[in-house]
């Protein structure tokens, strides 16, 4: 994508660039921003939400720390990787502090070396071991859930959290942009991989079970901070970075925002996106 890269980096160099700093964001983690990230020779100890918002996600015990790697379809940015077996970074609070029934949408740019593996990107819990929002994927699916009300349970690989629940394939098992957004007063879930939508392939469950979210226990990248049985599994990949924002998703917002992470890591966005051929500019 070295076209790509080149036409992203004068439009940065001639600061036309557009940028998720003008949107009202909840959560900004950037793997590429020196100014978030801290590290030493172990691993990362510190990744800052940039919105100022969360509380720092820290790790410090050694062998949980993730590393930084440099991005080879960014032309090298920097990244985040995490191993896939243990490795997680953890705030003390969440996204949805507070009574929760609104609108919630999360883009991430993300790889994955381990196809197979059930993993979860980002998790927020409340009080007493339940989830309250959680993005993980799997061989066959990209998931979404939340409880209130139920503990985790495993249904039979449907990641049925009897709250909650979506899930569709994957179908890129390497890196991607996803978009999932979950719209509390009609209680409908869609998603899009790299700009394309997905949405007629989700299957949802116990749509009518699902409650608003109240307060938080803190919130985890890279692993699930449950510790139910069969907890879905740690990240096996790079995560470079995450959007969140509780605001309506106008398909503007959600195509601006698609097209800064696609150009910005190097993930193609599909043919027919407004900005599959050029990144989003000031302006658009």
């Amino acid at each position: 994508m070295a076209r790509g890269r080149s036409d992203y980096e004068t439009a940065q160099i001639q600061g036309r660039l557009w940028t998720p700093a003008v949107v009202p964001l909840k959560m900004w983690l950037d793997a590429n921003d020196p100014a978030t990230v801290v590290a030493d020779s172990n691993g990362v100890n510190t990744w800052k939400d940039k919105t100022g918002l969360l509380s720092d996600f820290t790790q410090a015990t050694t062998a949980n720390k993730p590393t930084l790697v440099r991005h080879a379809s960014s032309g090298g940015l920097q990244a985040i990787s995490f191993d896939g077996t243990n490795d997680f970074l953890e705030s003390s609070n969440g996204i949805t502090s507070g009574t929760f029934s609104g609108t919630l949408t999360l883009l991430y740019a993300a790889t994955r070396t381990n196809a197979s593996q059930v993993a979860t990107l980002f998790n927020e819990r409340i009080a007493a071991d339940y989830k309250a929002f959680e993005w993980s994927s799997g061989p066959n699916y990209i998931g979404y859930g939340g409880s209130r009300i139920t503990t985790y349970s495993n249904d039979i690989g449907s990641m049925n959290f009897h709250g909650f629940t979506t899930y569709s394939k994957f179908i890129n098992a390497g890196g991607a942009v996803v978009t999932q957004t979950y719209e509390g007063p009609t209680k409908k879930d869609s998603a899009w991989l790299n700009g394309s939508s997905f949405t007629s392939s989700i299957s949802v469950y116990d749509l009518s079970a699902v409650p608003s979210i109240a307060g938080t226990a803190g919130s985890r990248v890279g692993g699930s901070n449950i510790t139910q049985a069969n907890p879905v599994g740690f990240w096996p990949g790079s995560i470079c970075e995450i959007l969140a924002i509780t605001d309506t998703l106008t398909v503007r917002l959600r195509v601006l925002m698609e097209g800064y992470l696609g150009w910005k890591w190097g993930y193609r966005l599909a043919a027919d996106h407004p900005f599959a051929n050029r990144p989003p500019l000031i302006g658009d």
